[in-house]
């Protein structure tokens, strides 16, 4: 009867033993995969971020290319203008020649 009880004794604290090991590797499972949530989550927002930048960047190149192409048009304008002026001189000139 004796060893019975011993026996009873010692496999409730084997029992317990496991149980415990069991309770202790499901927190750590759960501590990991919410850290590795945290982990995916703040990637995420990372991508979020550069997707936002490269948004900004292509944004500010079309207005940079926009004025650009403001800038180049205003001097063929003006190159217009003075080459209207040039000849427009030149016309009087050979008029005055005459």
């Amino acid at each position: 009867m004796q060893f019975n009880q011993q026996f009873l004794k010692v496999s409730c604290l084997v029992l317990t033993i496991f149980l415990s090991a069991c309770v202790s590797n499901a927190a750590i499972e759960a501590e990991r995969i919410q850290q590795e949530q945290a982990d995916l989550d703040r990637l995420e927002q990372l991508r979020a971020e550069e997707a936002k930048r490269q948004d900004e960047s292509d944004r500010l190149e079309l207005e940079r290319q926009d004025l650009a192409r403001q800038e180049a048009e205003r001097q063929r304008e003006v190159e217009a203008i003075e080459a209207l002026r040039l000849a427009e001189e030149a016309r009087i000139t050979a008029q005055r020649a005459e």
